[in-house]
């Protein structure tokens, strides 16, 4: 009701029920279709469920007032294939599921999001790229979406000027997409240094070692290891 723009909705749910339709049936009368779209479907519980099926009692002679449109992943086919939940699926009149997109369509698919981000030219994604994209997300938009986001930030990082497939295994690997062992080993770049300056070495002067004697200077009084030395009759 909220979302319809419906204020003062009061505490009753009886006459919450009465106010939504009679807003439903003025909006028929205008000529509108109003429709109730709920996401995340798959995560519904059974009791919301049978409330969203009450809905469909709000009708005239001629048609449904309100259309119900339930989107969600896979799981939402397991939940509405239970037997409890019979008398709703009796009320479902389509029921379509998407595909995971092809290695042709997820070509497509990139071309048309690079596009729309404000893009000029054709994607900066190699052909074998775009194979492995697809290899790897298995068709998935929101996964497409994670590998290209990853890949293209590698590429920037090391300047390229276009996406290769090793951009997309660095990608799913940091991802965990895959296991480590079905991704080929990344190729290590060894940084290039230039050349080393050669350095002449050091002129290391021999050292000698001179007695006191022999610069002229004599000691007073000898030190304690000097003394200790002769006791012993070291030299």
């Amino acid at each position: 009701m909220l979302d319809f723009g419906i204020c003062d909705i009061p505490d009753s749910k009886a006459q919450r029920l009465w106010m939504l339709q009679s807003f439903l049936v003025k909006g028929q009368q205008e000529g509108k279709i109003s429709v109730l779209i709920v996401d995340e479907a798959h995560k519904l519980t059974a009791e919301l469920l049978e409330e969203i099926r009450l809905l469909g009692n709000f009708e005239c002679a001629q048609e449904k007032l309100i259309q119900v449109v339930l989107i969600g992943q896979s799981e939402l086919d397991d939940l509405l294939n239970r037997p409890d939940l019979w008398q709703f699926k009796q009320r479902l009149s389509v029921r379509l599921t998407l595909q995971p997109l092809g290695v042709n369509e997820v070509g497509r698919y990139v071309a048309h999001r690079w596009s729309v981000a404000g893009g000029k030219n054709p994607p900066p994604f190699s052909s074998d790229a775009i194979a492995d994209l697809a290899k790897w997300s298995k068709g998935i938009p929101r996964v497409i979406n994670s590998i290209c986001d990853n890949a293209l930030l590698d590429a920037f990082a090391e300047t390229a000027s276009c996406v290769g497939v090793e951009h997309i295994h660095c990608a799913v690997r940091d991802l965990h997409l895959a296991d480590e062992k079905s991704l080929p080993t990344p190729k290590l770049s060894a940084p290039v240094l230039p050349p080393p300056i050669p350095i002449a070495p050091p002129r290391v002067r021999p050292i000698e070692f001179r007695t006191l004697e022999r610069y002229g200077v004599r000691s007073e009084r000898r030190s304690t290891v000097a003394r200790w030395a002769s006791k012993l009759g070291l030299a």
